[in-house]
């Protein structure tokens, strides 16, 4: 039996008193596809992560399932070509960053994302100096950090103080807070640009995690997208075999000068949703992306789409598939000893007989 979960990121939880298992606990936290989609052929939905993988077309070579590499190639050559020298520059500046930065606090450690090349997780070692004095002013601490390391993240010191408060927060014990901050382009969110700073209970910077995209920001759209949001919900359909053409979605709300989308549940379980978002497709290169969320039952899919070209950028499966088998022995009856259904009336002076264990397997824990 197939149980359907949402991926949600994890909390951290309580830490000790010393530092380096506060950062250890810290670090458990943070621990939280066709490429061009007019080349897939629709095929009937199997279900599951194998019927439709999870893609990243940074990563395209390593990924299962792509129906035309060589266009996914070709999309890739001819979006970053003409920028070709920018993400060398970029590393360097990287380069030198983050030699800066350990040149600061030689007890950190630096973990880049692995296609961005962008530092994803900066951290303390155990026992070491956290990256900032006690403050009061969480927002201001972090907001100083990354403008005084900014070329370690790629981005300008300017861009570091303009990032977008979106939380700050103190864990209920209170000896654990987070400030995050989010990555936009022209009032549009980057995907996944999401910065958060992982304090003590004295307001001591110990950890950042998150990527954001290194180089300057794009200019603004000249112009509406050539793949509107409809067509893009309906090409993410498509790509995971479910039939969902641009004519049968009717829209339900727009926000934010039409960047913001919800179609009413055509074929599926709720709600569709399209958002715009910047794309980080290589270091100073991003596209602008359509974000779609289309719920089935019980398949659910986060797909990107490239609002000029109409190619794949970026598939998530937000169902997991339990697999695990689980074995009970258990009584397979009201009780040990079950009188139902029964004429006796309450009160009578009578005992069922008792019956025996029975023993189940299942997948997870449902029947």
């Amino acid at each position: 039996m197939k149980i359907r979960r949402r991926k949600t990121k994890s909390l951290p939880q309580r830490a000790g008193g010393s530092r380096w298992l506060f950062a250890a606990v810290l670090f458990l936290a943070a621990a939280g596809a066709a490429v061009v989609i007019r080349a897939q052929a629709g095929a009937p939905s199997l279900g599951g992560d194998n019927a439709h993988p999870n893609f990243d077309i940074r990563s395209f070579k390593d990924s299962p399932g792509v129906a035309d590499a060589d266009a996914v190639a070709n999309f890739m050559s001819s979006v970053t070509a003409p920028s070709a020298r920018a993400p060398r520059a970029l590393a360097a500046l990287r380069s030198a960053g983050v030699a800066t930065l350990k040149a600061a606090h030689p007890n950190v450690t630096v973990d880049e994302h692995a296609t961005l090349g962008t530092a994803e997780v900066v951290s303390v070692r155990p026992g070491g100096a956290f990256l900032t004095g006690p403050s009061t002013d969480r927002v201001a601490t972090l907001r100083g950090f990354l403008q005084t390391y900014a070329a370690a993240y790629g981005i300008s010191a300017g861009s570091a103080q303009s990032l977008d408060l979106v939380a700050d927060y103190v864990n209920p014990a209170g000896n654990m807070a987070w400030v995050e901050l989010e990555q936009r382009f022209n009032g549009i969110p980057v995907f996944q640009g999401l910065l958060r700073g992982g304090f003590t209970a004295k307001g001591e910077l110990a950890r950042t995690t998150g990527i954001l995209a290194a180089g300057g920001a794009p200019p603004p759209p000249s112009s509406a997208p050539v793949v509107g949001a409809g067509q893009a919900v309906s090409l993410a359909a498509d790509s995971v075999g479910w039939a969902l053409t641009e004519n049968e979605l009717t829209e339900k709300a727009t926000e934010a000068n039409d960047s913001k989308v919800t179609f009413n549940p055509t074929k599926v379980a709720s709600d569709i949703r399209a958002w715009q978002v910047y794309f980080p497709l290589s270091p100073g290169v991003v596209r602008l992306a359509w974000a779609t969320e289309i719920m089935g039952a019980p398949d659910a899919y986060l797909t990107l789409i490239d609002t000029e070209t109409g190619t794949m950028l970026f598939r998530k499966s937000l169902t997991e598939y339990q697999t695990q088998l689980a074995t009970y022995v258990v009584y397979n009856d009201d009780s040990p000893a079950p009188s139902s259904p029964t004429l006796l009336l309450p009160g009578s002076v009578t005992q069922a007989p008792l019956i025996a264990r029975t023993v189940q397997t299942l997948i997870g824990n449902e029947g």
